[in-house]
């Protein structure tokens, strides 16, 4: 018995198109006949598609250049280096207040290509070439290497209030990188006295603030040594209630403090306001530990 194949079928395409055919009705006139061989022309029909490659190739290509271009200003921005920047943690745009004696962060940044070392932080007078040294606690450290970083300083209460700037200089010869303005002012805090009791202990704050700045709402808080608030005082009524109808720039108040279950004591802070950032820390002297606190 013989096997015959079955018959192998195509689909239809371009690809395997031997010839094209154009069924014409008897009598066609002459024109028509030389229109149904220039359509059914290989060349023709090559040619056509030619063009039609090449026109969605040059519609791929203006789609492709057209992404490229949206792209455009977001490389540009990728690789332009940042402008020199100076800027103060906290440092209000509308009222650059940096309190004398408070610990502060100071970050800057400056193009990677003007980067040179040693840097290094310097505070001046406003619009004077006065200039003062080592009176920014940790700020009088050489700053990063790298073309940004940052550093806590604290304004010296050595100086006047005033309005000044701290520059980034190279400290080698003087170049000026970048600077920020802001006005100096201090306000003090202090632990006066202390008593002792198995529970708890009773202390006197005594502060100080300056007159235009003070407020009724100006608050002492008693923080723990995790940094949580767990007592606090208007100034302005020594209460926690509602504030008094007047500020009271300087004062003091006695009152008790509890041994609580986070060891370490407490420490006391002046804020304006009652909000951040705080004006003055009281020095620590009290011998917590000694207390069992």
């Amino acid at each position: 018995m013989t096997f015959r194949a079955p018959p192998r079928y195509y689909n239809l395409q371009d690809s395997n198109t031997i010839s094209f055919f154009t069924v014409l009705p008897s009598g066609c006139s002459a024109e028509g006949r030389a229109a149904a061989q220039l359509a059914n022309d290989p060349a023709t029909l090559l040619n056509g598609s030619l063009s039609a490659a090449a026109a969605a190739e040059a519609a791929q290509l203006d789609a492709m250049k057209a992404r490229l271009d949206a792209v455009q200003p977001l490389l540009a921005a990728l690789l332009a280096e940042p402008e020199p920047a100076l800027t103060i943690a906290g440092l209000d745009p509308a009222n650059p207040l940096v309190w004398m004696g408070v610990q502060g962060q100071i970050c800057f940044r400056i193009p990677a290509s003007a980067n040179t070392n040693p840097k290094g932080l310097v505070l001046y007078l406003a619009d004077s070439t006065t200039y003062y040294v080592n009176v920014l606690g940790a700020g009088n450290s050489p700053m990063p290497a790298d073309y940004q970083g940052c550093s806590n300083f604290s304004v010296s209460k050595g100086v006047a209030a005033g309005k000044y700037f701290i520059a980034l200089e190279n400290s080698a010869t003087g170049s000026l990188f970048v600077t920020v303005g802001f006005f100096a002012d201090k306000a003090s805090l202090a632990c006066t006295a202390f008593s002792y009791a198995t529970t708890f202990g009773t202390v006197t704050i005594a502060w100080t603030m300056p007159v235009a700045r003070a407020s009724a709402n100006d608050t002492v808080w008693v923080v723990n040594s995790r940094g949580t608030v767990v007592n606090w005082f208007y100034t302005s009524c020594k209460c926690q209630k509602a504030p008094g109808a007047l500020a009271v720039p300087t004062g003091s108040f006695s009152f008790r403090v509890f041994k609580g279950t986070v060891p370490g004591g407490y420490v006391f802070e002046l804020h304006p306001g009652g909000l951040d950032p705080m004006a003055a820390l009281a020095p620590n002297w009290i011998p917590w530990a000694k207390f069992g606190w």
